[in-house]
């Protein structure tokens, strides 16, 4: 299996490591039940807010190369770690998920056989957030990239004289905060609840694009642009 993955700047085969496995499970939901007094079953509260709540998840790689002497494979073990173990959340990217990254922090490097020389296998770890990010903002034109069964082509840049209807689509897994650049101060209506952006670059986490299809309303005169991408389990 050729491949891998890259992240603080490097790639895993920078120390000649070829990849044999691994194992990206999907995330497990976060179940939030509650039992009520003189009631039988009980009361589930994972979707409160709307979509589920995902615990992080797990990103393996099964991974061997050779060494010739233990100096040099202790060597090559100290670089890896201190190439990943350095407790920084980083982007990593997967060679076999071209678009896409996850986000996490390597816990462990385990070099399996610890004990003898010659052909060496070790199992890199990461935790990472529960959805991967794509690295396409929304709106871009990149046809070369574009998947028609994952994207959606649409704008995400709008002028607006007095007031504007228009629509966005979160095409990803979960609700999302875009960043918003504008022009001017500009109010927007959403689901009937009304936004106040101030000029410039702002992002409020009380303004999201939910999954799927939102309606908006911008009232205001000038520029405004909504900058978001995608995240998909």
């Amino acid at each position: 299996m050729t491949g891998g993955f890259y992240t603080n700047g490097k790639h895993i085969t920078d120390f000649d490591l070829t990849l044999v496995s691994r194992d990206a499970p999907a995330p497990e939901d976060v179940e939030v039940i509650e039992t009520v007094p003189w009631r039988s079953g009980v009361i589930d509260f994972s979707l409160m807010m709307g979509e589920p709540i995902k615990e992080n998840r797990p990103l393996k790689y099964n991974l061997i190369g050779v060494e010739r002497d233990q100096i040099r494979k202790l060597t090559t073990k100290t670089r890896i770690v201190n190439w990943l173990m350095d407790g920084r959340i980083r982007e990593i990217h997967d060679d076999g998920e071209p678009g896409y990254y996850y986000l996490g922090k390597c816990v462990d490097v385990k070099l399996k056989n610890d004990d003898g020389v010659g052909k060496v296998e070790y199992e890199i770890e990461f935790d990472c957030y529960p959805y991967r990010i794509s690295i396409y903002k929304e709106g871009n034109d990149i046809w070369d990239s574009f998947n028609f069964e994952l994207d959606i082509a649409q704008s995400t840049s709008f002028t607006v004289e007095g007031e504007k209807s228009v629509t966005l689509y979160n095409n990803g897994a979960i609700g999302l905060s875009p960043q918003i650049n504008a022009s001017a101060a500009f109010t927007i209506i959403k689901e009937g609840i009304s936004y106040n952006m101030p000029s410039g670059v702002s992002k409020s986490d009380l303004f999201r694009l939910e999954k799927g299809i939102n309606n908006l309303k911008i009232i205001g005169t000038g520029d405004i642009s909504f900058s978001f991408y995608k995240e998909l389990i």
